[in-house]
């Protein structure tokens, strides 16, 4: 179970990481903002990441009352929280983007960068917190290998390789790079949600066969 959970940790940990590499070229104002967008979403990322994981241990326990009925309620709880959360999270950084990059610098032009790049990170708010519980509420079902099949997919085959095309080929520049984060992560969200429903739907029908 472990080490394909800490492989999607990785791989989602890198697409954003990589991309600071990516956008070097485009001068050292887009490193800087992206380094201030970074750093808040990483801080916003705790909200869906401790909901999954309150999702984990309640799904885990469900499983283990023999309550598979109840484990998909749970399931969808969470999620559901995840989703208000994003809301949230996603507004507070509409209104307040310029407040919150300047906590980090006081440069206009990266500011500016930064504030703009804070609206993708508010569109895919909802996405993020949507694929982040799936994934954690999955583990509590003991399925790990699939989420990171779906992340190794989302993250690079729609995320690191169209970012780049989009940033340089289509001259986008950063925002390239994070319009294809919001497609990466769209992705992610649909397609966990979806394996979710189907798994925790057969595992409850088989059991109430039994």
């Amino acid at each position: 179970l472990g080490l394909p959970i800490g492989l999607s940790f990785f791989l989602e940990v890198s697409l954003f990481s990589a991309i600071v590499f990516l956008i070097a070229r485009l001068g050292e104002d887009y490193v800087a903002a992206q380094q201030v967008v970074i750093s808040l979403i990483g801080v916003i990322y705790m909200i869906p990441q401790s909901v999954g994981s309150a999702g984990t241990v309640r799904v885990g326990y469900s499983l283990g009352r023999r309550e598979y009925c109840r484990a998909r309620y749970v399931a969808g709880v969470s999620l559901v929280m995840g989703w208000v959360l994003a809301a949230l999270t996603a507004l507070a950084l509409v209104l307040l983007r310029k407040t919150l990059a300047g906590i980090y610098t006081d440069d206009a032009v990266v500011l500016r960068i930064a504030a703009t790049v804070l609206l993708f990170a508010a569109v895919f708010q909802l996405a993020d917190a949507t694929q982040c519980v799936s994934s954690f509420v999955l583990r509590g079902y003991k399925v790990t290998r699939i989420p990171m099949i779906i992340h190794a997919v989302a993250f690079g085959g729609f995320g690191l390789l169209p970012g780049y095309w989009l940033a340089y080929s289509r001259k986008m520049g950063i925002y390239g790079f994070w319009t294809a984060l919001v497609l990466s992560l769209t992705v992610a969200a649909v397609c966990l949600v979806w394996y979710l429903e189907l798994y925790s739907k057969n595992i409850a029908a088989q059991k109430r066969m039994l």
